[in-house]
């Protein structure tokens, strides 16, 4: 198989027009979808969000930013549309950020337990707990992280309408973590529900595994990019 990504070209390989894109969780890097990404036969790119930004200079990092960085990076990297974008946790923001930009070059979206950016209304409304990243949690990040948490509810998230018919799955854990409300879980669900709702196609499916689904359950995630690919 044939990987893009920043570090590692392959120009020997025929160029196929399509790529799935694999975008990490908060402060994940390429390893994360690896395994995933060294069983499919279609060119991928593996980013990995820098430690720095020529825009973090405000201390906030929005999916708007990072979709824009993995946009040159894929051009750079001579990555070709479709884009299939498989994102886990607070990469959904670069996911769907990214889809809003570039419709047409995108295929289709995976959120691996995407956070949502109504996660925190529901999680309030439902009387769940944290609803937000801890203060004490929020001092042991490095400042990429803590950009990104700032600028998640900074982002302009995009309106239904501007994906078209753009299919968005979603993956979601139905295990609780540890140190939260025991109805937490039920919240982050129903803010999946809620969100995903006005979109044209759909699907969701819970899934028994941890918020790594992808690594809990890697055949599962693969099935899924190889069914979504297929759909189009």
């Amino acid at each position: 198989m044939r990987f893009l990504s920043v570090v590692f070209l392959l120009l020997s390989a025929p160029v196929l027009a399509e790529t799935v894109v694999f975008e990490p969780g908060l402060g994940d890097g390429r390893e994360s979808f690896q395994a995933i990404a060294d069983r499919l036969s279609v060119p991928v790119f593996l980013n990995q969000r820098p430690r720095r930004m020529p825009t973090d200079n405000d201390g906030l990092r929005t999916g708007n930013e990072t979709a824009d960085y993995l946009y040159s990076q894929l051009q750079a990297a001579g990555a070709k549309p479709p884009y299939y974008l498989v994102a886990h946790s607070i990469g959904s923001m670069t996911a769907l950020s990214f889809a809003a930009a570039h419709p047409n070059e995108t295929g289709g979206i995976l959120l691996v337990d995407g956070r949502m950016p109504n996660f925190k209304q529901r999680c309030e409304l439902d009387g769940a707990r944290p609803c937000k990243i801890p203060s004490a949690m929020m001092m042991l990040m490095g400042r990429a992280q803590k950009a990104e948490i700032r600028g998640f509810d900074a982002t302009n998230w995009p309106d239904p309408r501007t994906l078209g018919t753009i299919p968005l799955w979603m993956l979601i854990s139905n295990q609780n973590p540890m140190g939260v409300s025991a109805n937490y879980r039920d919240a982050w669900q129903n803010a999946a529900v809620e969100f995903s709702a006005p979109y044209a196609q759909t699907r969701l499916t819970f899934v028994e595994a941890d918020h790594y689904i992808h690594h809990a359950r890697p055949e599962l995630v693969l099935g899924q990019i190889q069914e979504l690919m297929a759909t189009q």
